[in-house]
């Protein structure tokens, strides 16, 4: 009677020393994988140390859109030798992806090197803004979304003419 104790016993320990070895491999293989970093070199893409122009962050934009349409992927903006940089070039860059993706996704995806404490902040506002936008934005009735589209497409249209 002991002996079946202490077998069911040692058995009961075993199969659970199997199951959380199992349950850890699983998790570690479907979840625990390192994400490839890619680099993006903010200095490099632009060809200046100034980040300030719309234009260049829309450049920005859809190469960092490009990565994150990528499975596995996690990219590094790097901010090495860029000197000035401005909320215009943040929002067209980084602050419009909160009309695609969530802050979760995005912290998980992004990550910023080489930018400076005042630089930083400056992000942090740009990131608050558009949260704060498109989550008003996306409350909106569709008659009121579609009117303020179509009234920005109007507006870029006029401006490229």
């Amino acid at each position: 009677m002991i002996w079946r104790f202490i077998v069911d016993f040692v058995e009961g320990i075993l199969l659970g020393v199997a199951g959380v070895f199992v349950y850890y491999f699983i998790y570690g293989f479907l979840y625990g994988r390192k994400m490839k970093e890619i680099k993006i070199n903010i200095f490099e893409m632009i060809g200046s140390n100034a980040a300030v122009s719309s234009e260049d962050g829309e450049l920005l934009h859809r190469r960092i859109v490009k990565g994150l349409e990528e499975k596995g992927v996690k990219l590094v903006l790097d901010f090495t030798n860029i000197t000035l940089i401005t909320a215009t070039f943040l929002n067209a860059a980084i602050g419009q992806l909160y009309s695609k993706y969530n802050s979760p996704f995005l912290r998980e995806r992004l990550k910023i090197d080489n930018l400076t404490q005042e630089d930083l902040e400056l992000l942090k506002k740009v990131v608050e803004g558009a949260k704060g936008f498109f989550k008003e934005f996306y409350e909106l009735p569709i008659s009121t979304s579609m009117s303020l589209i179509a009234s920005a497409l109007l507006l870029r249209k006029n401006d490229k003419s």
